[in-house]
């Protein structure tokens, strides 16, 4: 029932589009949802985030992943911090979330 927002945004580097889905009431909020409405516990979840307003989704995770060099990789010590957005940060975190949980 919550309203959600889609928003487009060209890629900082030019190399692409970003995609990010926002259900009202925060990241953190949308990650617990998503969780309950596929009875994921916490600890089967990977969140990768670059600044402070990807926190709360990171926070409701059991799996945090920080952007390297990002803002969110300095104030957050609790996320490991992965890859530089240019040098694959997505696909740096999924590899370390497979590993994590067993899966290769």
């Amino acid at each position: 029932g919550e309203d959600v927002e889609v928003h487009s945004v060209k890629s900082p580097g030019g190399g692409g589009a970003l995609l990010e889905v926002v259900v009202a009431g925060g990241k953190g909020r949308g990650v617990r949802d998503l969780a309950e409405e596929l009875d994921l516990a916490p600890g089967a979840i990977g969140a990768i985030g670059d600044d402070m307003n990807d926190a709360r989704g990171l926070e409701a995770a059991g799996h945090r992943y920080a952007v390297g060099g990002s803002v969110l990789a300095e104030r957050r010590s609790a996320a490991v911090e992965v890859a530089r957005a240019e040098d694959a940060a997505v696909a740096d975190a999924l590899a370390r979330f497979r590993v994590t949980l067993g899966l290769g």
